[in-house]
């Protein structure tokens, strides 16, 4: 809360603006101004006022101090203090910076006259994320889910079907302010590229999410293509192991005829026994 107040014969304070709003991040000007005697003299004082008061800034005869507080190396007058023009400037304005603010300007021997000023401290929506609740199979229901951590005032949403073609959705099967949108029954054509926007009066961010139905034949092709692969692997283990079977079988029968091959000429290669026998005719018979 600010409240700016002026002490003085014929003087007075003038606050052309009672309630005065600022992005975050961006620089403020609570303007105030006053007919009277000269500021030399006068004490100014802008404060913040909560369950307490806090000060802020102050000019005291003539000498211009700030307070160590959260607004420190953030404040001051837009004008040299010999002006007429109290005005007071806020950079890097903070959500916490929202309240009211009060002035006070008192001339001595004189009474007081205060104003106050609200300062509201809007923040853009943070942004958002962007999720599938469900599983998006044919005939299915799901849930699109949308939403920003930060923002003030609170971020409304807004769901749209960015491509293959835009869509437009029906009151009732979106919520704006919970960021949801249903969609049942789902069919092929609801694939697609959805956005969904998060804005208030500060500012607009947005998120989006691939969504691809998946469809019954699919899922069956899928596991088709999936069984066949490892039947196919399958097949192909029983393809080596016969072949390594059989080359084994052929290696042994191999080396089992040539076992009997070379017996068989070691058999019919023994030298023949030479019988000696006298004949009656004198002649030798083998």
């Amino acid at each position: 809360t600010f409240l700016c107040s002026i002490s003085g014969d014929l003087a007075q304070l003038h606050l052309p603006q009672t309630n005065v709003e600022v992005i975050q991040g961006k620089r403020v000007v609570l303007q105030a101004s006053y007919t009277g005697p000269e500021i030399q003299k006068s004490t100014v004082i802008w404060s913040y006022v909560s369950s307490s008061t806090e000060m802020i800034i102050s000019y005291v005869g003539g000498v211009l101090s700030c307070s160590n507080s959260r607004f420190a190396g953030r404040v001051g007058f837009i004008h040299n203090m010999t002006n007429n023009n109290l005005s007071l400037y806020i950079n890097n304005a903070r959500a916490s910076d929202s309240g009211k603010y009060m002035c006070q300007v008192v001339i001595p021997a004189g009474p007081a006259d205060t104003k106050e000023i609200i300062l509201n401290v809007k923040v853009p929506p943070s942004v958002p994320v962007c999720q599938v609740k469900g599983k998006p199979v044919l005939k299915g229901n799901i849930t699109l889910a949308c939403n920003s951590k930060d923002g003030k005032p609170t971020p409304g949403y807004k769901w749209t079907k960015t491509s293959p073609s835009s869509e437009i959705f029906f009151p009732h099967s979106k919520n704006e302010t919970a960021g949801t949108l249903k969609l049942n029954n789902l069919s092929s054509n609801m694939s697609g590229k959805y956005m969904c926007t998060a804005s208030n009066s500060a500012g607009t961010e947005t998120c989006y999410i691939n969504l691809e139905v998946i469809i019954s034949t699919n899922a069956g092709m899928i596991a088709g293509v999936t069984v066949g692969c490892i039947l196919a692997l399958i097949l192909i283990i029983l393809f080596f192991v016969f072949m390594w079977t059989r080359r084994k079988d052929t290696e042994e029968d191999l080396a089992n005829d040539i076992i009997f091959f070379v017996y068989y000429r070691e058999d019919a290669q023994a030298p023949k026994r030479i019988s000696w026998a006298k004949s009656g005719t004198g002649s030798y018979h083998l």
